[in-house]
């Protein structure tokens, strides 16, 4: 992303008008369902922006920094252990249920992602002076962080997917919901 002629220089803001439509489109249909305090629906699809957005903002920064030596490479890919089963934990935390007629899911609320994607952000702006400095550590722990950002958005997005599919299986073989009297 560092060339404004960059391919991805395009990808970015289609992918957030994506995520602001696909958000407006499960609020929309989130209206029609009965759900608890601190619940909003989401679409599937919108799962997986949040990875693509994390990749993009982050991916070139991690791939410079992991060129560098090996320890940058170890650092990366202790972050990526560490990443994956956050993003596991939290998949399985935020989820509540399938809702396949509208390919959508229901997860409780959550500020963390919020914040994972303005660490991003923040970290893409000083990418330049954190790159420069003569300081290992800090570019190791960099690196670190960078990744385990990045598979925790991915491993999340799988984890959310992976239960919606097990749910949506699970409610085709059960049949339909039953009708209750006087309906």
């Amino acid at each position: 992303m560092s060339s404004s002629n960059s391919p991805l220089s395009l990808v970015v803001p289609v992918a957030i008008i994506a995520l602001i439509l696909l958000r407006r489109q499960g609020v929309r249909q989130g209206a029609t369902l009965d759900l608890a305090p601190k619940q909003r629906l989401r679409p599937l699809a919108m799962v997986w922006i949040d990875p693509l957005l994390a990749f993009l903002f982050a991916g070139e920064m991690l791939w410079t920094l992991i060129a560098r030596d090996v320890m940058h490479g170890i650092a990366a890919l202790a972050g990526i252990a560490v990443g994956i089963g956050a993003g596991y934990a939290r998949g399985r935390v935020v989820y509540v249920r399938a809702v396949p007629e509208h390919r959508s899911i229901v997860i409780r609320r959550n500020a963390i992602e919020y914040a994972l994607l303005a660490a991003l952000l923040v970290l893409r702006m000083a990418e330049d002076a954190i790159a420069k400095t003569h300081a290992p550590i800090l570019t190791y722990a960099l690196c670190g962080l960078i990744a385990l950002a990045i598979s925790e958005s991915i491993a999340r997005a799988a984890t959310l997917t992976v239960q919606f599919r097990r749910d949506k299986a699970e409610m085709s073989h059960a049949g339909p919901p039953p009708v209750e009297p006087g309906v």
